[in-house]
């Protein structure tokens, strides 16, 4: 079948799949009693609400660091600790004496990556 400006509307009625890419989605959903969103097939209903994704918030490791004093060590321990694998920042408070590091990277590699900076690493 041949779908034109006459027949377009009968043949979405009838189909037993529909598909519509880009502006043709909102004409192809109206008829549809479902809809393949990702890879999950949900009820016409669902598919018209707003999805609402909730972001994880990425993972914060606080290290208590020794011998940090100034700009350079600041820069030093948020490049070593921002090189270990998993680290999205890495952010030195001078004068709280700690790294905030984001990400999901290992708490020991990270003290390790410290520790070989020449820094010592503050236990609790």
């Amino acid at each position: 079948m041949t779908l034109t400006g006459d027949n377009r509307g009968t043949a979405q009625a009838t189909a037993d799949v529909g598909i519509a890419v880009g502006a043709g989605t909102d004409i192809a959903a109206e008829p549809a009693d479902g809809a393949l969103i990702g890879r999950f097939l949900v009820s016409a209903a669902e598919a018209a609400e707003p999805i609402h994704i909730q972001e994880e918030k990425p993972m914060e490791t606080v290290i208590k660091v020794e011998g940090m004093m100034c700009n350079h060590c600041k820069a030093r321990v948020e490049k070593v600790c921002k090189a270990v694998p998993g680290v999205q920042d890495a952010v030195v408070n001078l004068a709280d004496k700690t790294v905030t590091v984001t990400g999901s990277a290992d708490v020991e590699a990270l003290k390790q990556a410290i520790r070989d900076a020449d820094y010592r690493v503050m236990e609790d």
